[in-house]
């Protein structure tokens, strides 16, 4: 009884004191971090699980998109659904740009989940399949090799784009 007080009271103190004290800019920028660490640790050998990767997905990506776009919708009805239709649309086209963009809401957290998890795990499974031909060969050819480590480089590049892509429609989220 007496220690599960303590434990208590630990845990009050944290929530209060630490994680209400930071700002939501700070832990906006602290789940981007966590998930540029996530994207890039697909990178390291015998490290990439897709089943993991899908869960870093679903548990971090698509929690802040409908975290963001509830705060909106709460904050102001009238200006979610202001902010759909652009300034200087053609006023023939108004009727039909609502349902546009309610359209592009539900299609962003399927292009959040898929694309990424798509394009890293063919990246994966490709430099795996080279690096176990480099691995059955019998001379360690220096072409093959080079080709894993450009291949490399250019899977880390297609994280920082896909990390870049994500963090741009959250954004675009907050502010469309």
């Amino acid at each position: 009884m007496l220690a599960s007080l303590w434990v208590n009271r630990i845990i009050n103190w944290f929530s209060f004191n630490l994680i209400c004290s930071i700002s939501i800019e700070k832990w906006y920028s602290f789940i981007m971090l966590v998930i540029f660490s996530g994207l890039m640790f697909t990178r390291c050998p015998y490290i990439y699980g897709y089943i993991g990767f899908i869960l870093i997905l679903f548990v971090l990506v698509i929690p802040l998109y409908l975290c963001l776009v509830f705060t909106r919708f709460y904050t102001s009805v009238s200006s979610f659904f202001a902010d759909m239709i652009p300034q200087g649309s053609p006023l023939w086209i108004l009727p039909f740009i609502p349902h546009v963009e309610l359209i592009s809401f539900i299609i962003r957290p399927v292009v959040l989940l898929i694309r990424p998890f798509i394009n890293v795990s063919v990246g994966v499974y490709s430099g795996l399949m080279i690096g176990d031909l480099c691995m059955i060969s019998l001379n360690n050819n220096v072409f093959i090799i080079t080709f894993l480590f450009i291949l490399f480089v250019y899977e880390v590049f297609v994280i920082l784009v896909h990390w870049f892509i994500i963090k741009e429609i959250l954004k675009f989220t907050i502010s469309h």
